[in-house]
């Protein structure tokens, strides 16, 4: 168990290895198995922030929020500040083709089938678009994070962490 301490509460975060973890880097998906997603940011990320952004590609808030998120990357442009999507509940096709035409920038993962519902489950995410915020300790600060459109004050939770 992770725990997490957000907005006063204590959250235990149930940690559980992903059987498939798929990253989109340059139209090419590479698949990880049998990995723990916070441990593999962890490792991958060391002393940044990471915003999480965790969506649906069906989902109208998720993509309308999709459009502020190219303003917030821009803010942090060049600081130890690493945007991660991660794409749930959702076909792997229209995962890599939203990326795509959206032009989703920042790192890209995507979980199917039931370790997305484990992995729903494990983080206590009720609903799309959530937003997370992990410190340079690789510790999640928030699991409620501000989203992209509420620009200003996105940017200074992000910046209390750096």
């Amino acid at each position: 168990m992770v725990q997490v301490f957000d907005l006063d509460k204590q959250v235990k975060i149930k940690k559980s290895p992903i059987n498939e973890l798929s990253f989109l880097e340059n139209d090419k998906v590479t698949n990880l198995s049998h990995v723990d997603f916070l441990a593999t940011l962890q490792q991958k990320y060391p002393g940044k922030v990471i915003y999480l952004d965790i969506y649906a590609t069906w989902y109208i808030p998720c993509l309308k929020e999709m459009e502020f998120a190219p303003a917030l990357h821009e803010s942090f442009y060049d600081q130890d500040v690493v945007f991660v999507n991660l794409c749930l509940q959702s076909p792997k096709e229209s995962w890599m083709k939203l990326v795509k035409h959206r032009e989703i920038h920042g790192e890209n993962y995507f979980i199917a089938g039931d370790d997305s519902k484990a992995m729903m489950g494990n983080f206590n995410i009720s609903g799309f678009p959530t937003y997370m915020l992990i410190d340079k300790q690789g510790e999640i600060r928030t699991m409620k994070a501000i989203r992209p459109s509420d620009l200003e004050n996105a940017k200074k939770e992000i910046q209390e962490l750096l």
